[in-house]
């Protein structure tokens, strides 16, 4: 429950600033594009990659793509921990009666980051379809 405040509360405190926020949207957007444009580039050149067709490669692109965007987003704050312990951040946490590790995901959360993971959602799925797979 406290969790889901803290986390509303950066949701909201970030979208304060609507011009940041979608230009930092329309980079991630970017970015995963760039991903999908690098695999069409890789097979226009050749038909395989590593016994893999198109769409097996571009379901493997989609999947770690979905799974890194995933792990960015929920706890992509605990890689910053040694910062915060140095400037006394963290001491503020411990100093709350809620989980320090709830607190350091709710801490930061980057709202731009989940635009990366909606954009492998329609890719798994062409590419699920073109194997004749169910999704």
């Amino acid at each position: 429950m406290a969790y889901r405040h803290l986390l509303g509360a950066q949701v909201r405190s970030q979208a304060q600033y609507r011009a940041s926020f979608a230009v930092d949207v329309a980079g991630s957007v970017l970015f995963g594009v760039l991903d999908i444009v690098s695999v069409v580039a890789l097979f226009r050149v050749t038909p395989t990659l590593g016994g893999f067709g198109f769409a097996e490669v571009f379901l493997m692109t989609a999947l770690a793509s979905c799974a890194f965007a995933t792990a960015d987003l929920v706890v992509g704050n605990v890689e910053r921990l040694r910062q915060y312990v140095r400037s006394g951040l963290f001491d503020a946490l411990l100093a709350r009666p809620l989980s320090s590790l709830a607190q350091l995901m709710a801490m930061d959360v980057a709202t731009r980051r989940s635009s990366c993971w909606f954009w492998p959602r329609p890719t798994r799925r062409w590419s699920s379809r073109q194997r004749g797979w169910r999704c």
